[in-house]
């Protein structure tokens, strides 16, 4: 397990990443302060390859050769503030 803190910012650019969304939609998520997200990491090695096709840059094509390989990950949670009732955020 593992626990991570972060600004929304960042947080927008993972969870994109992770559903395969496009950037500029995760502008429209809203990311409440203290909420949880949850991602499930492939950690027997298998890889997603991530390039300038992919659905984060909105399925543009593009001709530069970006590519990135990062562990198959699923979103599980995006946004949890069931924790957060009855408290003032």
């Amino acid at each position: 397990s593992m626990l991570a803190v972060s600004h929304s910012t960042y947080l927008r650019i993972l969870l994109a990443l992770v559903a395969d969304a496009p950037l500029a939609e995760s502008v429209l998520w809203k990311i409440n302060n203290g909420s949880v997200n949850v991602v499930d990491v492939n950690v027997e090695g298998k890889q997603r390859l991530v390039s300038t096709n992919s659905g984060i840059f909105g399925g543009l094509k593009r001709s530069n050769d970006l590519q990135l390989t990062m562990p198959e990950c699923h979103l599980i949670r995006r946004n949890e503030v069931r924790h957060l009732d009855g408290m003032q955020v």
